[in-house]
């Protein structure tokens, strides 16, 4: 696709399909920002997105990670990609995480427990969810806390008591979540204390 058409195209507004069509499609010299921008919008653990981002242009892929730890109110998945591209080096096998876990959360209740102990020993997996769960980006998932809560480290738990401080400001159902995730995590000492604390 013509530079010209491409970013004449990011300018205007798109359902989200569309969007993705066009990103699939862009050229080398788009302007990086706004490629960026209309990234950051769309960017989700989907077979779609994934799709398109591995067409990406390298001067692309590099601000959108140059991009995202500085973002203001990042969504959460773009601090998981982040984090998995980091610690696999590897801009596909983050792609690869992120679709893995968006694969996860639409799996059934019922067979999300055995999957999350099979995720957890993946260190992109594990890394790039105590990262996001972490953050101050927003819409922390509940499978991003669930690999966290089947890990039982000191580093996942201590990325679950930031979740426990926004989850007691929110309230509600946000609260209940964290009860439920913790109620189905790992058998440890520490996660024990955080369960009876919220009893």
């Amino acid at each position: 696709m013509h530079r010209d058409l491409a970013e004449a195209i990011l300018r205007t507004p798109r359902t989200n399909e569309a969007l993705l069509e066009v990103l699939r499609q862009l050229p080398a010299n788009v302007d990086v920002d706004l490629a960026t921008f209309r990234i950051m919008q769309v960017l989700s653990p989907t077979t779609l997105f994934v799709e398109a981002a591995l067409t990406f242009p390298p001067r692309v892929i590099e601000r959108v990670l140059a991009h995202i730890p500085r973002a203001t109110h990042a969504d959460a998945h773009a601090v998981f990609l982040a984090e998995a591209v980091r610690v696999s080096d590897s801009w596909e096998r983050g792609l690869e995480t992120l679709l893995s876990l968006g694969t996860y959360e639409g799996l059934e209740p019922k067979n999300r427990r055995s999957r999350a102990r099979v995720l957890v020993k993946d260190p992109a997996h594990l890394v790039a969810a105590q990262a996001a769960v972490a953050s101050e980006a927003t819409n922390q998932t509940r499978g991003m806390l669930e690999l966290l809560a089947a890990d039982g480290s000191e580093t996942s738990i201590d990325a679950l008591l930031i979740e426990l401080e926004r989850a007691k400001r929110a309230g509600g159902a946000t609260l209940q979540r964290l009860k439920n995730v913790l109620a189905d995590g790992a058998h440890t000492p520490r996660l024990l204390e955080m369960r009876q604390a919220l009893d």
